[in-house]
């Protein structure tokens, strides 16, 4: 498993990838990071690619003032993708 870094919209991003494969996605929940499915990754990874993102103001993401609304949430997992 591999951490990784990109920066979209001009903020810092850090996500989990692993395997390969048809895709996989993997969201943790509020308060959570990435480190929630470092446990069920390696077993996913076998057959498939994992990628599992800190959202932002989460984990090692950025954690910018503004918008933490579902519809930011999946823009980012979009650009992300």
């Amino acid at each position: 498993m591999e951490r990784s870094k990109v920066e979209l919209h001009g903020q810092s991003y850090t996500y989990r990838v692993a395997g390969r494969g048809p895709l996989i996605v993997l969201l943790h929940g509020m308060a959570g990071s990435s480190e929630t499915w470092e446990r069920v990754m390696p077993a996913l990874a076998a057959d498939h690619r994992v990628i599992a993102p800190d959202l932002i103001g989460h984990g090692e993401s950025a954690k910018p003032g503004g918008d933490y609304s579902v519809g930011a949430y999946a823009n980012l997992i979009r650009d992300l993708l």
